[in-house]
């Protein structure tokens, strides 16, 4: 076999077993990552609720509201005790330690914390899975959010709880998730790059989705969270199935191991195993770059400035409509909110179907702002949507558009 065509199964010019059999081992931690981020939709969920007054003042002509509570002589008595809708919720964080009224910025909290720890793991573990390998990173990051996801379910304070709550962020929603996209990034060639990208968020959303479904069936936050955590064990095996950058390796001088991998990827592809002598450096070697650059390039020239500025922007818009939907979907939808919660999850799954095709067809940047112009659209739609009319159609539409 030439070094032609060892490069194209390397690089992905035709997909072999092996690397099918990576790439779903890399689509995991996606899978996890959507647990673990949208597990505040039902973890936290706010019930509806009222004061909880004693049983004479129902004689009173009282008025009872969420909050408070407008006694017979116009003065109002604030809640210190609620009664929460037990119809779709048997009980939250929200319930356990009373984060409505005056406390619910609490609940808030908990997901920007989780936020901020995706943006910290991010910040802290891309550098180091550039230096230390992507593998330790991938499975630290498992190990982490197995161990976290659980203690979360044992809390008895909100301060522990958020304290985890960005470790899972750390860990669940960039280490594990970055490393694996990463790993397939560099196991694969640029003609099944676009799709395979595509297939982690479908994963993502898949996660999203059992969220639902398990809080569907748990009512109790502390059980719920238990499972959620229980889904990352999935993951603990991936120190021996996953394998290693070549590409990192090579990079390191480690080209023994690199050809070890290599050799084990023809060979579970059943093509001819050996990989000679000298025939490394012609695969790996790439043309000779007589200056380096740096994060701070991409900010130097006018036009790439703002180039970099806009990619910026467009992920923060995404991130902001997407999240924003997906975690109040109880709020923004009338219904089950389990149910709801599902349909606004997969509601992006049939771009994640067709998008490949269109990115590589008609370019990046014409679609990107196509879909960003009809999701903006249908977020402004369903602001100045009467009270009263369905806001799903306009919602999942809006969501599509991520």
């Amino acid at each position: 076999m030439d070094n032609n065509n060892k490069r194209e199964i390397w690089e992905g010019s035709s997909l072999g077993r092996y690397q099918i059999q990576q790439y779903v081992l890399h689509l995991l931690p996606a899978f996890t990552a959507g647990v673990h981020m949208l597990s505040q939709t039902t973890v936290g969920a706010t019930p509806d609720h009222k004061c909880s007054v004693p049983e004479e003042w129902y004689q009173e002509n009282v008025t009872i509201g969420e909050c408070s509570v407008q006694m017979k002589n116009g003065t109002e008595e604030p809640c210190s005790e609620w009664i929460y809708d037990t119809t779709y919720y048997g009980n939250t964080i929200v319930t356990d330690w009373s984060l409505v009224c005056g406390q619910r910025w609490m609940r808030a909290l908990s997901q920007s914390i989780l936020m901020f720890g995706v943006l910290c793991g991010a910040m802290i573990l891309g550098p180091l899975a550039d230096k230390y390998g992507r593998l330790k990173i991938l499975y630290f990051s498992c190990v982490m959010q197995a161990i976290f996801g659980v203690l979360a379910a044992f809390c008895h304070h909100y301060i522990p709880f958020f304290i985890i709550k960005w470790v899972l962020g750390v860990f669940g929603g960039a280490g594990a998730y970055m490393t694996g996209f990463v790993l397939t990034m560099e196991m694969v060639g640029r003609k099944h790059r676009t799709a395979m990208g595509f297939g982690f968020q479908a994963l993502f959303a898949f996660g999203a989705v059992a969220v639902a479904i398990w809080g569907y069936f748990i009512r109790n936050w502390k059980t719920l969270q238990l499972v959620y955590g229980l889904h990352s064990i999935i993951l603990l095996g991936h120190w021996w199935l996953v394998d290693e950058s070549v590409g990192w390796l090579y990079s390191q001088g480690r080209k023994d191991e690199a050809k070890a991998i290599l050799e084990k990827s023809l060979k579970v592809n059943k093509m001819e195993a050996e990989v000679k002598e000298g025939e490394m450096e012609t695969l790996f070697t790439a043309p000779k770059e007589t200056q380096s650059y740096g994060l701070l390039d991409l900010l130097k020239t006018p036009r790439m400035r703002l180039r970099t500025i806009n990619m910026c922007f467009n992920w923060f818009s995404n991130s902001l409509v997407y999240y924003g939907l997906l975690l109040n979907t109880d709020t923004l939808l009338s219904g089950n909110p389990y149910l709801m919660l599902a349909l606004v999850a997969s509601a992006d799954l049939p771009s994640y179907i067709f998008s490949p095709y269109l990115v590589d067809r008609f370019g990046r940047r014409s679609i990107t702002s196509i879909f960003m112009l009809i999701g903006g659209g249908a977020c402004i739609m369903a602001a100045f949507t009467p009270k009263g009319t369905s806001r799903k159609p306009v919602v999942q539409s809006c969501c599509s558009g991520d």
